[in-house]
């Protein structure tokens, strides 16, 4: 039996229209798969080159007064962001 505002098994339904839902899931269903074991894989022992991290920072304008890091640290963090 499902109430009103509720799924069935009394999860809220978010107000989404049904049509909506199903149609993202038409679009996620024809999309070609992303094999994420082969990503993770491939990028196991990746990092952002040292070289290329330089030369965006060399683009960056930092507003005065700003303190920003920019060692290996830095690095390292965008590496795992991308």
């Amino acid at each position: 039996m499902e109430r009103e505002g509720r799924k069935a098994g009394g999860l809220p339904s978010r107000g989404l229209p049904a049509a909506g839902v199903d149609a993202i899931a038409t679009d996620l269903e024809a999309a070609p798969r992303i094999d994420y074991r082969h990503r993770r894989q491939a990028l196991f022992d990746w990092t952002l080159p040292a070289d290329h991290w330089h030369d965006m920072l060399t683009r960056l304008t930092i507003p005065p007064g700003n303190r920003a890091i920019t060692d290996d640290r830095k690095r390292l963090a965008v590496t795992a962001y991308i």
